[in-house]
């Protein structure tokens, strides 16, 4: 049998313990990227080191990370998520294969726990490498907090040939219910880090404010676009930096469930805070030039999310503005990415989104990382604030407007989106 478990944001000895109560000997961590921002227990250099003082191996097994680019012609298109469909089609690979053939091998000795960050199985890609185990044979439990384990059971709508997994679109006919159910699974986040409560999933279904006595027999559904919502209007309220923003607090953002593309700036300006629309100025005109979005658009939330690295006009120092406060990132950022499963498109506007979102994939400066803009394409395109101070920039790299901004445009066509408003 192998476990999975999500480490969520539990301290140490709680996660431990619930390893000493499963039985686990041997932790295989399937994150990309091993470390946690808010809960560096678990980063690669303490967690180990935590596991071997209590008796329990650790094993990094990037081969079975997330973070996995669609293809153009997937066979996977049953998954409307993005990232979850870009993980279907690496299941598909030699590499995947060979990756999971070695927990198996491995769990014939010991009892193995896949271990990711998502405390929830369902929003986690180790859900789809429980798939994998499942027609290898292995029973696979999820570790579901205190209360015990439940039994993976492979997705609904999953292609078995032999060891061979595809999602293909399942046919559904006049069967509503069936529809809504394969809908409902399609609200996840893969490899994105903690960003859910480490409660038990039955009390994330149905609230962590209702005890177990209370708690229904049937879980309560909330919506992703409901949820998102509830966390809109919490950062909206945002009060933390309020001591050091000059004109005090307005955060400035907007998103829906729905929204294919994901814009993420610096900080609003002057004049954004007082209208409290993003990108109402000539730097927002200059963007939408670069997109081919009409304003209609653009403000349009069932497609575009606008959400920057800072909510809130941060002031004013020697050079502009001054950069984003550091607060919002770590408190909302990762919360509301998480809460935005069909993004296939992100835009990074200046230094702070692309240090966030390509970690060490950046390059040493923003001109190059710009300018190296097709090795994170389609999924995310750098790009230099356009703000009319740094036209001596557009003017030094002509290759932006000539290479570059053709392909962007090309990309957001591809939406359906572009051209003027009827």
């Amino acid at each position: 049998m192998v476990c999975t478990i999500g480490h969520s944001n539990r301290p140490i000895e709680d996660f431990i313990g619930l390893l000493w109560t499963n039985e686990v000997a041997k932790v295989i961590d399937v994150r990309t990227i091993p470390r946690s921002r808010h809960n560096p227990q678990f980063n690669l250099d303490s967690l180990p080191a935590s596991l071997a003082a209590a008796g329990i191996d650790y094993l990094h097994m990037p081969g079975l990370g997330g973070l996995r680019h669609a293809q153009v012609a997937s066979p996977n298109t049953g998954w409307h998520n993005a990232s979850f469909r870009g993980y279907a089609d690496y299941m598909q690979s030699a590499g995947f294969a060979q990756n999971v053939d070695q927990v198996v091998e491995l769990a014939q000795s010991q009892r193995c726990a896949l271990m990711c960050a998502e405390a929830v199985p369902w929003r986690c890609h180790r859900s789809m490498i429980a798939d994998a185990l499942l027609v290898r044979g292995v029973r696979v439990e999820d570790i579901i907090g205190p209360h015990g384990r439940k039994p993976h059971v492979l997705t609904s709508f999953a292609k078995v040939e032999g060891l061979h997994l595809t999602y293909p679109p399942p046919a559904f006919g006049s069967d509503a219910d069936a529809r809504d159910r394969h809908d409902r699974q399609q609200w996840r986040c893969p490899n994105r880090g903690a960003r859910q409560t480490g409660i038990d999933p039955t009390e994330a279904r149905a609230g962590p404010h209702m005890s177990a006595a209370t708690r229904p027999r049937e879980p309560i559904v909330i919506t992703a676009s409901q949820d998102l919502e509830a966390l809109l209007t919490k950062a909206r309220s945002c009060r933390v930096c309020e001591a050091h923003l000059p004109l005090g607090p307005r955060p400035v953002l907007r998103a829906s469930a729905s929204a294919r593309i994901l814009v993420v700036g610096q900080a609003p300006g002057v004049r954004v805070h007082a209208s409290g629309i993003p990108w109402d100025d000539p730097s927002g005109d200059r963007l939408r030039a670069w997109t081919g979005l009409d304003k209609l658009r653009f403000y349009d939330e069932a497609e575009v999310a606008i959400i920057p690295m800072g909510f809130c006009y941060p002031g004013r120092g020697r050079g502009g503005d001054l950069p984003p406060r550091r607060e919002c990132a770590p408190l909302w950022l990762d919360q509301l990415l998480a809460r935005l499963p069909q993004i296939e498109l992100t835009l990074l506007i200046g230094l702070h989104a692309q240090r966030h979102f390509l970690g060490r994939r950046r390059r040493g400066s923003l001109t190059e990382t710009v300018r190296t803009w097709r090795e994170f394409a389609p999924v995310y395109f750098p790009l230099p604030h356009p703000s009319a101070r740094n036209t001596p920039w557009f003017q030094r790299n002509p290759w932006f407007e000539q290479d570059l901004l053709p392909a962007l445009s090309q990309r957001i066509a591809a939406f359906g989106m572009r051209g003027e408003s009827p």
